[in-house]
């Protein structure tokens, strides 16, 4: 296999982590969520959070191939494009678009809270704010510039985890 990157994208409750677990163990590649950054530096300061991001852009950027997942969103949006760029590898983007109503659902679910410096605001809010600053990122990425392939996933409700990643397995073949 070529240096590959897949990064899934995808607003709270997506199923991105999820997924990229199933991916990481199918493809036997490894994992790093930006989450996971964050909760390695619980401080929930401004630099805690910089540091968070900053590690994971360096994974972006390395020569491995890896599976990522971020929200798609936030302020390092483009700074971690440009690094999967600068990687070298073959790039492919999922979007988890998984029912607002579902990811809702989830996110209200949740038991482990991922630290942050700044706060929250209403969880609906919030997921319908990051969902449209996916579409209108990476949707004008993906029609502006070729050097990376894009796929919109959208699963059903109550969709296996692992059927979703076997048709991600099934587009990267």
């Amino acid at each position: 296999m070529s240096l590959q990157k897949i990064l899934l994208i995808g607003t709270l409750g997506a199923g991105k982590t999820t997924i990229s677990d199933v991916l990481s163990e199918r493809l036997s590649l490894p994992y790093y969520s930006l989450d996971n950054f964050r909760l390695e530096n619980i401080d929930n300061s401004y630099s805690g959070e910089y540091f968070a991001q900053y590690r994971f852009i360096e994974k972006c950027n390395n020569k491995e191939s890896l599976i990522l997942e971020f929200s798609g969103s936030g302020i390092h949006a483009e700074n971690i494009y440009n690094a999967l760029l600068q990687s070298g590898a073959e790039i492919s983007v999922f979007w988890i678009d998984t029912p607002i109503s579902v990811c809702n659902k989830r996110a209200k679910l949740r038991k482990n809270a991922v630290p942050a410096p700044y706060q929250w605001g209403d969880i609906e809010e919030s997921i319908i704010s990051i969902y449209s600053n996916i579409e209108l990122r990476w949707d004008f990425l993906r029609r502006h510039f070729y050097d990376f392939y894009f796929s919109r996933i959208m699963p059903a409700e109550n969709e296996n985890p692992d059927y979703v990643a076997k048709k991600i397995t099934d587009l990267l073949l």
